[in-house]
């Protein structure tokens, strides 16, 4: 999940880097700041003994309480659950009072607390997502930093993963790593890759401990000699603690929704009540009435989507979508009575392919995660710079041709801080011109030049507002 800062004149934004980058809004320029609804506090038990909140006695279960900028304050024997359920763990979601800057918790169990024993608070105005992990006193900004590993899940059509058992390395599907993310005891020589940690019900995956999560992990999927897809790869474990790969496939997916073309929605209401979806009545559970974006569209009111799971959130459905959907249209309902009301449209390049959503929820901010990350528009000009660097430091671009693009860019930055936006835009749209020339000429890949447009597009978008 991302960290985020919302602003309420935004440009949502599908495309900003090379790969696919969800829960990104660029501010247009003059929008006012707006703080988050919601924090949210991920908390990782290694046992995995939550407890049993349902008992009402908070010596059953661990639970936060909660006091500072908090909307809802807790007794300290009434502390407030974690009723939320993702890949790292539980996590509690915390309504914010305007303005907060200020959250204090401790996590308990009855009177023991968890941690070094004192007071904890954080500022949800710079993070309004944390990780913590039991006897750790620490509050991590992101899920790589709090569990201190990454993971990579490879899917194979033919679920042919070699055999595992072997020292051959001609014999399995192994996973050739380095980079200063990566610890030292993690990286491999070529013939003794690191063998899959498991197989899934996606495919094989690996955890791989790091020990900078600023920094890339840099990896190869290989068996013997054959490479797939073929060319180097890496990611940044502060962007992405999981990653999802399809053999043959250059993208790497931060959601395994977006690797398998699948939107996912969890639903939680306090009163615990989704009715029976064994019915065949629709009034007498909470369904999902779907139609653009989703493969098969389902037409039908009275034949709604049932959950596909549940956990300790509520149901989860997944909805298969056709290909290049950008956003499904939905409403959940049971019978005639709709939560929250309007019909609602997930944006995939702004949120992703997975979501939470509560009872009740504003439609405007429907989702408590995953959160948004908003850029300005002279950081989302720095991003593009340093994309353009990549380019040139992979040798995409020589130094001539990635300075004139930098040029450009900088320029735009130095007009937008003077106050001249019709020079920043000239500027910018300069980039786009020679992005263009680049590729007409064979030195820019399409996809590269088509994902630098993009991104300096929406910049532009964002400018004019």
């Amino acid at each position: 999940m991302k960290r985020i800062v919302i602003l309420t004149l935004g440009l949502l934004v599908s495309t900003l880097f090379l790969t696919p980058t969800y829960s990104l809004v660029i501010a247009g320029t003059g929008a006012t700041l707006e703080k988050p609804v919601y924090a949210v506090i991920h908390y990782l038990r290694d046992d995995g003994n939550y407890g049993d909140h349902t008992t009402g006695n908070y010596n059953d279960f661990w639970g936060l309480h909660l006091w500072g900028d908090a909307e809802e304050l807790t007794e300290w024997p009434a502390p407030e659950p974690f009723l939320g359920e993702d890949e790292y763990g539980r996590f509690a979601w915390v309504k914010l009072a305007s303005d907060a800057t200020n959250v204090s918790f401790i996590v308990h169990r009855g009177d023991a607390k968890d941690g070094d024993g004192t007071d904890r608070f954080f500022d949800p105005g710079v993070n309004p997502e944390i990780w913590l992990r039991n006897g750790d006193a620490n509050t991590y900004a992101s899920q790589a930093e709090a569990q201190g590993f990454v993971t990579v899940h490879y899917h194979r059509d033919d679920g042919v993963y070699g055999n595992l058992a072997s020292g051959d390395y001609n014999d399995f599907w192994g996973l050739h790593l380095w980079g200063e993310a990566v610890d030292p005891s993690e990286e491999t020589g070529w013939e003794e890759p690191k063998k899959p940690t498991g197989i899934d019900d996606f495919g094989a995956f690996w955890d791989v401990l790091i020990v900078d999560a600023s920094q890339p992990v840099e990896f190869i999927a290989h068996r013997g000699d054959l490479r797939d897809p073929g060319p180097d790869q890496s990611f940044v474990p502060l962007e992405d603690a999981t990653i999802w790969l399809q053999s043959g496939v250059e993208t790497i997916y931060s959601q395994r929704g977006a690797a398998e073309n699948v939107a996912i929605l969890h639903y939680h209401r306090p009163d615990g009540d989704y009715g029976d979806p064994s019915s065949l009545d629709f009034n007498d559970f909470w369904g999902l009435h779907v139609w653009t974006g989703a493969f098969p569209p389902v037409v039908s009111w009275n034949d709604p989507i049932r959950p596909d799971s549940f956990d300790i959130f509520g149901p989860v459905f997944k909805v298969s979508l056709v290909e290049g959907a950008h956003e499904l249209a939905y409403i959940l309902h049971w019978g005639d009575e709709k939560d929250p009301g309007p019909d609602q449209f997930l944006d995939f390049g702004t949120y992703g392919y997975e979501v939470w959503q509560l009872e009740g929820t504003d439609p405007e901010r429907p989702y408590i995660l995953p959160q948004l990350t908003v850029l300005t528009v002279p950081e989302a000009i720095h991003e593009v710079v340093n994309e353009v660097e990549n380019l040139v430091a992979d040798g995409d671009l020589n130094q001539g041709q990635g300075k004139a693009l930098l040029r450009k860019l900088n320029n735009a930055i130095k007009q937008l801080d003077q106050g001249k936006t019709a020079g920043a835009l000239d500027k910018l749209q300069a980039v786009i011109d020679q992005v263009s020339d680049f590729m007409s000429e064979g030195i820019l890949a399409p996809e590269e030049g088509q994902a630098l447009i993009d991104a300096v597009g929406k910049i532009i978008d964002a400018i004019n507002g």
